[in-house]
Parts: C-alpha cells; sequence; structure tokens
C-alpha cells in the first residue's frame, strides 16, 4: 500500500473519524463497565511497517490485539492493541476480578476482552460508516494475548504483499482517572482509502 501521497490534512481528516468513533466507544464502554471511560486518538500518523516495534518499545512486551476484517463499499482491516497490564483495569470491574501481571486469562477473561475489543473497534467503523455514507460489513473479532512481535508478524506480513507502510493512531484510554494507553492501526486497501478522501473532496 502506499500513502506517500498522504498529508497532514489527510491525516487530520482520519484522526477526527476516529476520534468520533473513540467518543462513541467510550460512552458505550462506560455503561458496560460502570466506570467514566475517556478515549480519544491524539496522533495519526504514517508509518514504515518495519518501524512498528520500534514505537511499541519492547518486541517481548506482552499485549492484547483485537482485530476485525471490513468489507463492503470499503475493505480493510482494523487492529486494536492494549498492554497487558492494562486489560485487568478494563475488565476486573465488569467480572469482579482481581488481576496482576501474572495473572492466566480464562475463556471468560477473553470474551469479556474480545467483546471490549470489538467494542472500540467497531465504533471507529461505524463513525467512518456514517461520516461517509458507505455501507460497511465487519467480521467477528479476532483477540489474542502475546508479544508484541508476534501480534503484529500477521498484518505486517499482509502490508509488504502491498508497500511498506501503514496507518498509526495513537489512543489515548482513561478509565476513571487511570491511563491505560494503547494504539491503533488502520489497514484499508489503497482503493479505499481513496474513496474515503474522495467523500471529503480531497
Amino acid at each position: 500500500m502506499d500513502y506517500s501521497g498522504i498529508t497532514t490534512i489527510h491525516l487530520d481528516v482520519l484522526k477526527e473519524i476516529c476520534n468520533i468513533g473513540a467518543g462513541n466507544a467510550a460512552t458505550s464502554l462506560s455503561q458496560i463497565l460502570g466506570q467514566k471511560v475517556d478515549m480519544r486518538v491524539p496522533n495519526a500518523s504514517v508509518v514504515d511497517f518495519n518501524d512498528l516495534l520500534r514505537i511499541f518499545g519492547d518486541e517481548e512486551e506482552v499485549v492484547l490485539g483485537v482485530m476485525i476484517l471490513y468489507s463492503g463499499d470499503i475493505s480493510g482491516s482494523m487492529i486494536f492493541m492494549l498492554p497487558k497490564s492494562s486489560i485487568g483495569r478494563m475488565i476486573g470491574p465488569l467480572l469482579g476480578r482481581s488481576y496482576n501481571d501474572d495473572t492466566e486469562f480464562d475463556e471468560m477473561d477473553m470474551s469479556a476482552v474480545k467483546e471490549i475489543g470489538n467494542i472500540i473497534v467497531s465504533s471507529y467503523v461505524g463513525s467512518m460508516a456514517s461520516m461517509t455514507g458507505f455501507s460497511i460489513r465487519v467480521s467477528e473479532p479476532f483477540a489474542a494475548i502475546d508479544m508484541a512481535a508476534s501480534l503484529l508478524s500477521v498484518p505486517m506480513s499482509e502490508v509488504g504483499r502491498h508497500g511498506d507502510n501503514v496507518l498509526f493512531m495513537e489512543s489515548y484510554i482513561l478509565c476513571d482517572g487511570v491511563e491505560l494507553g494503547g494504539h491503533f492501526i488502520m489497514l484499508p486497501s489503497i482503493d479505499s482509502y481513496e474513496k474515503i478522501m474522495s467523500v471529503f473532496g480531497m
């Protein structure tokens, strides 16, 4: 995929789409978790996929990855990643459980994690559909907890077949005043990206 022609204006449009989605996700999560949730996307950039792991810092850091595929008028995939240390903070109030860095997540934990990730990623897709008027279908979410390098290997290999960069969004998530961190990777096909921009006259 070649996003070399993307300008700051293009990135601002994408960031605005994601911020609307983040606001919708925060509202839904607040209701489910029973706590105040604030989400926004402060930064958007085009990143060489070889630099993704350097952005994450530690290749062996254990993180949650939730990915959905979308199709219809536009197609591609979206991936949300959250440090493992933040997962328990998010799902603990929901399940009435306590977690630490050594916790092994069971089936119930993963079900909750998948649902939360699905809400977040689907909210981004929903905001894109609403702002563009596109009909977009989403797949069931794929969720896994593993080292960052392992989770990124699949999307990186997919990107590598078409180009060398991705659209990278930094996520800001606050649950009851506690910063959880997170990253959001957007991988629209290049023709889908062009369709999105054309809607905004670009």
